[in-house]
Parts: structure tokens; sequence; C-alpha cells
């Protein structure tokens, strides 16, 4: 599912980003590297006990984009990329600004998709972890180990 998410977060990247400042190449090295953050920050909080963050994140609980760490966190991922390929701060600054909440937008519709193409986002298996899984998971370390596996696609 991760390879399914950098997917998707590069190309929405591509698009929101196209027509900025930077050039093509440039803009697709942002694209990527903004993608690998935002890769960065959902590993991160799904060891680091934020799987309930993340499934606020990704599902429409009302407003919780904008107060939500983890957003911030890509956001913040998105600005660092934009200025690692040449945009100055306040330039990278509010291109994050417009282009996060179209990428956590966009991630969202295929969590709620029901189409073929989009079975590969399963937000049960954030879900489950951030019902209280994780606890039961860390005494069985090959519930966890199963459980990677299954968010990951493997």
């Amino acid at each position: 599912m991760l390879d399914q998410l950098k997917r998707l977060a590069m190309q929405q990247l591509m698009n929101k980003m196209a027509g900025n400042k930077l050039g093509e190449s440039e803009t697709q090295a942002a694209a990527e590297q903004g993608a690998n953050g935002l890769l960065e920050t959902i590993t991160g909080a799904l060891g680091g006990g934020g799987a309930g963050q993340l499934k606020d994140l990704l599902s429409n609980n009302g407003n919780a984009s904008e107060e939500n760490g983890l957003f911030q966190n890509i956001q913040s991922k998105i600005q660092e990329s934009l200025q690692a390929q040449g945009m100055t701060e306040d330039e990278a600054k509010a291109e994050a600004a417009e282009t996060a909440p179209s990428i956590i937008d966009g991630i969202k519709q295929k969590f709620e998709s029901e189409a073929e193409e989009d079975k590969g986002f399963d937000l049960g298996a954030f879900t489950q972890l951030a019902q209280g899984g994780l606890g039961d998971m860390l005494k069985n370390p090959g519930g966890l180990m199963d459980a990677a596996k299954n968010i990951l696609g493997k």
C-alpha cells in the first residue's frame, strides 16, 4: 500500500506544482522528495504510536487536516523539498500551503473509493492500529509483522 501511496503522492505533487517557478526537472525532484517525506511521516506515525492521528488525517473527520500534526509535518516536508530545489523560503512555504491540502484530499479520496483499482488503499489497516491493535501486536511480534505486511502490501 505504501508503494501505491508514494506513486499517488508523486503524481499529485507533480500535477499541483506544475507551472511553479522551478523547472520541470526541479519540480519532479521536489515531488519525489515530497512523496518520500509523506511516506516518512506515515511510517513514523505507525511506528511511534500515531496511528490515531493517521486515521484522522486519512478519513473525513471534519477539518482534521489543518490541526493534525502529521499534516503539518507533511506540509513542512513539501516546503523543504521545494527549497532544496531552489525556491526561496517564502515561495516554498506558500507553495506547500497550497499543495499539501490537495495532496491529502486526493489520498483521502483513494481510501474512500470503492473502485476496483483503489482496493489497495485500505484505511482498515490503519484503523486497526488506531483502535488499540498496536498494543496487542507488540505483545505478539508476529502479529505486528503481519500487520506491517498488510499495510505495506507485501
